[in-house]
């Protein structure tokens, strides 16, 4: 039940909130204003012949998961760093020879290249689209590597945690090369980089292992460059799904002054081991005219920038929300008088889940068309993954902050059906889901307008018995900047 409290409750809450706030943009990459760019990103034409030159690349499908391998902090594994990150690591080997956490382990931070590649609990898939290969991490931490042919830039615009990286093809193999990484990611388990660090990779298959042999360079930490190889083993009978850390994330949405122990945050969390979900029966790679088909779809290529609109939560619009949920609401307008901050996930760095992913300011995606899926990369590294193989939803869900989606085409239009959410995503900015929100969503483009800019029209209708009295539908937009690049918003 939520209940409206007073003014006083509120104020120690938006104070809560504000600390949150603060820690968390202290770790988040900023994005740049929102401006053309000096170098713009090459535009890649999606027809049948670019759709036809990735159905001869390897066939990576499925789903990869990280082999064991010897740990520096566990094994005499010889890495070449300054005295400096020397005293680091011996500090980090005696943590894990104690079985203690290294101090960033509870705290949930993406671990960022080159740790990303090696966790060993997360599923990765590599995704081939006209000028991008997307590696995506059920851990979300995702990568997007630039293969339409530029050059790697003397330096990148941002740091982040996945850098940015351009990709090229020699043979079989991928060659990446990724440089913009921030100065407080790992080279190995609690030893920071310091600045500078360049990771060099090529990945190729080996028999039925997929190897990615990897140099680190630069960095402030190494005397030298450091090499070593990472494995994955293909598993056909597994989907991504999520594997999500909330450490630090307690979010009390039923307003109250609550300040929680350290032993209720970290059993808040979900730092658990992942549910795997299965994946329907193998059929063989996909075939040059399935790839081809992708090209009569609608060409959803470029970034697609959120546009700036007022939440529900400022607006005062009517919303069909059931009694309590009404009496919340009144909390969220009394916040938005005095100047406060709404209760929001993002506050907590929590996952906003598919209904805020789709309608919360800073939004912003890039839109994959592979045989059977249609893929949504998020920059906040989210992937929301619409299965268009005709599969219905599984019986039995794990619930998640994105859900299960099928989706087909009507003309022009994509409709998508999600269930299997988690209670505790939020339906909009501020108000908490419940159980059973289920979520109807149609996405389609615009004819281009006046300003020349072409728009994106998103249409959902979501119902819930618990937090609607009736179907609510409402409507988001966003810009196509066709020579934008996706930068990482943690």
């Amino acid at each position: 039940m939520f209940r409206f409290v007073s003014a006083a409750a509120c104020t120690a809450l938006i104070a809560m909130v504000s600390t949150a706030l603060l820690a968390a943009q202290a770790d988040r990459p900023q994005r740049p204003p929102d401006v053309e760019p000096e170098n713009p990103a090459p535009v890649v034409p999606h027809d049948a012949a670019a759709y036809g030159a990735l159905a001869k690349l390897p066939d990576w499908s499925g789903a990869w998961l990280a082999d064991p391998m010897p740990s520096p902090l566990n094994a005499k594994v010889d890495v070449p760093l300054t005295k400096e990150a020397a005293a680091q690591l011996v500090k980090a080997r005696a943590k894990a020879k104690g079985k203690a956490d290294l101090p960033r382990d509870k705290f949930c931070r993406p671990r960022g290249l080159p740790l990303s590649m090696s966790h060993t609990g997360p599923l990765i898939e590599i995704i081939y689209a006209p000028g991008h290969i997307y590696v995506n991490s059920e851990a979300q931490e995702n990568r997007d590597i630039h293969t339409d042919g530029r050059a790697l830039p003397e330096e990148a615009e941002i740091d982040g945690f996945a850098g940015f990286s351009v990709g090229k093809w020699d043979g079989d193999t991928l060659v990446i090369e990724t440089i913009g990484l921030l100065d407080d990611t790992d080279i190995v388990p609690g030893v920071l980089n310091g600045g500078g660090l360049k990771v060099s990779e090529r990945i190729h298959l080996v028999g039925d292992k997929l190897e990615d042999d990897i140099t680190l360079s630069g960095a402030a930490a190494l005397t030298k460059p450091y090499s070593y190889k990472i494995t994955y083993t293909r598993h056909r009978e597994w989907s991504p799904a999520e594997y999500v850390c909330l450490a630090q994330s307690h979010a009390t949405y039923d307003v109250k002054n609550y300040h929680p122990t350290q032993a209720q945050l970290w059993a808040s969390t979900d730092m658990k081991a992942p549910v795997r979900t299965p994946a329907p029966p193998y059929k063989g790679p996909a075939s040059q005219a399935d790839w081809q088909e992708l090209a009569k779809l609608p060409d959803w290529s470029g970034f697609w920038n959120f546009d700036q609109q007022p939440n529900e939560a400022v607006t005062g619009e009517p919303l069909p929300l059931t009694a309590d949920r009404a009496t919340y609401m009144k909390f969220l307008y009394h916040l938005r008088d005095i100047g406060g901050d709404t209760p929001s996930d993002i506050y907590h760095c929590r996952p906003r889940g598919a209904p805020q992913m789709m309608k919360a300011a800073g939004a912003g995606y890039e839109i994959a068309y592979i045989p059977g899926e249609v893929l949504m990369e998020a920059n906040n590294s989210q992937t929301r993954r619409f299965y268009t193989d005709g599969r219905p939803h599984p019986a039995h869900l794990e619930l998640s902050f994105n859900g299960h989606s099928t989706a087909h085409w009507e003309g022009d239009t994509l409709v998508v059906d999600t269930v299997g959410l988690r209670p505790d995503i939020q339906m909009f900015y501020g108000m908490p889901a419940g159980d059973g929100l289920h979520m109807v969503e149609r996405i389609h483009v615009l004819p281009v307008d006046a300003k020349g800019a072409e728009k994106m029209e998103y249409t959902t209708t979501q119902d819930s018995k618990v937090a609607l009295t009736q179907a609510w539908t409402y409507h988001r937009t966003f810009t196509r900047k066709q020579n934008w690049d996706m930068l990482e918003d943690y």
